[in-house]
């Protein structure tokens, strides 16, 4: 351990004789990079940093007026990405950087506009952590330059915010503009197929029409029943009246009656019955011979061809016995009347349900189709819903966003515009010195070094013999005349 400390001496010593012997030189050179660092120190112009902060922000007035709510709103297409981290390379896009140089006019020293990159060296754009703020900052040896390039890079960034919301705005407005005709054109041709439709198939409204058919077919069934119940009623009154004049068919009766009610038939049977009473009378005076039985005879003839003719006519091929009783009493008379009037009320019915009849079947038919006339009209008016919604919905987002265009939405605003810096930043002098003197000394002791290895090697030797306090290690002795001790 005692050995270890006396050789670290041994070296600090010997490094030491370096410096010392070669001082001038080593001294020379910290003199001149001091100088130099001196120089650059002192003839550094004063830099100014101006900063200016913009809250980003989604609009809320869209959502305030309901207008064109999805305009203003930050947006990222993933769950790692930042907004504002995006916003930050916004600002940052040679397209922003551009149009603020040439807004200020920014040029470089030989007159010419100032290149992006330049203007991107001097410029800090962050995001605050915590919060949605972006410090937008910039340094420049004119106070006033500084504050006016901070200022025109926040502004130029919520300008062009508010005019990409405007082209988003004025985008989706042509497109929609383009749209309306054709929903428009939609809306009339469901509209016209649906009135074709119902005119078509007379239809005013399928709901109700659908319950007033069912009210009307039961409607009638029960009438068809009424009056089916009211037909077996008569026909069994009539029955009773027939089977009291032994009458099997009622339009028989109705041909007594007519007979027996015409006047030409009851003229003729009465003229007839004055000739047979005439005739029963000289049958007693007379015989068949006699002319005036012959003459009585063939004058019942005529009168019963008269009759017969007479009885034809009212008869007109209904259903009439020669034989027949073509007089019969009143009460007969008033019986085979209400034997008529039954009979004519019964065929009356009769076609009353033959008519009701008919009405059912018309009901059903239409009943029948019904379900097929409810889905075709179901589906048309789905299809007019469908383009009515769609042409409100592209008509009230065309008004929205006519408003939208005039609105200044954007998703950012200065909350801290940079001032005019009155002190500049840090200096940087202290550390240029600092860094100086380092440099110096360190090229001094290399010039040392450098130079003491191309020095006289005997005097190195010389140096270290005395270093290490060992005389006549590795020496040899010589007595010169004048006396000294002289080692090799």
């Amino acid at each position: 351990m005692e050995e270890k400390r006396i050789n670290d001496e041994i070296d600090l010593q010997k490094y030491w004789l370096v410096i010392k012997r070669n001082w001038k030189a080593a001294l020379g050179a910290f003199s001149i990079v001091i100088s130099a660092a001196l120089i650059t120190a002192f003839s550094e112009k004063p830099v100014y940093e101006a900063e200016a902060k913009i809250l980003v922000k989604s609009n809320r007035s869209t959502s305030l007026t309901g207008l064109a709510e999805s305009l203003g709103r930050i947006e990222t297409l993933t769950y790692q990405a930042n907004p504002l981290d995006t916003q930050v390379e916004i600002i940052h896009s040679n397209t922003l950087l551009q149009s603020v140089i040439e807004d200020l006019n920014l040029v470089d020293e030989e007159g010419a506009l100032l290149k992006v990159k330049d203007l991107s060296s001097n410029l800090t754009v962050k995001s605050i952590r915590g919060a949605d703020v972006i410090s937008v900052a910039y340094v420049s040896n004119d106070s006033q330059m500084a504050a006016n390039v901070a200022n025109e890079v926040a502004n130029t960034f919520i300008e062009n915010s508010i005019q990409d919301n405007r082209l988003e705005a004025t985008s989706a407005r042509d497109f929609i503009a383009a749209q309306l005709p054709k929903t428009e054109a939609d809306l009339n041709r469901a509209e016209q197929n649906l009135r074709r439709f119902k005119e078509s198939n007379q239809i005013v409204s399928l709901e109700q029409e659908a319950q007033l058919l069912v009210d009307a077919f039961y409607s009638i069934k029960r009438q068809i029943e009424s009056i089916e119940s009211q037909v077996s009623s008569i026909e069994s009154t009539i029955k009773t009246y027939q089977d009291q004049l032994n009458i099997r068919d009622p339009q028989f009766a109705i041909v007594l009656a007519a007979v027996n009610q015409s006047e030409g038939v009851q003229q003729v049977l009465r003229e007839l019955q004055t000739v047979e009473e005439e005739i029963a009378k000289l049958r007693s005076q007379f015989t068949d011979e006699s002319q005036v039985i012959i003459k009585l005879n063939t004058s019942r003839e005529n009168l019963h061809t008269v009759l017969q003719q007479r009885i034809d006519q009212v008869v007109n091929d209904r259903p009439f016995l020669g034989n027949s009783n073509l007089q019969i009493g009143i009460i007969q008379s008033d019986v085979i009347a209400e034997i008529v009037s039954l009979d004519a009320q019964k065929q009356g019915l009769i076609n009353q349900v033959g008519t009701l009849s008919n009405q059912i079947d018309t009901y059903q038919q239409r009943m029948s189709v019904l379900p097929q006339l409810e889905s075709t009209q179901s589906e048309l008016q789905r299809e007019l819903e469908v383009a009515k919604n769609t042409y409100q919905t592209l008509l009230a987002r065309f008004q929205e966003l006519q408003v939208a265009e005039s609105q200044n939405i954007g998703t950012a605003r200065v909350i801290s515009p940079a001032l005019v810096p009155e002190e500049p930043v840090d200096s940087k002098k202290k550390l240029i010195i600092v860094s100086g003197m380092v440099a110096g000394t360190l090229l001094g002791i290399f010039v040392a070094f450098t130079l003491d290895l191309f020095s006289h090697f005997p005097s190195a030797v010389n140096e270290t013999r005395k270093s290490l306090l060992y005389k006549d290690l590795g020496s040899t002795q010589n007595i010169n005349i004048t006396g000294e001790e002289d080692y090799m």
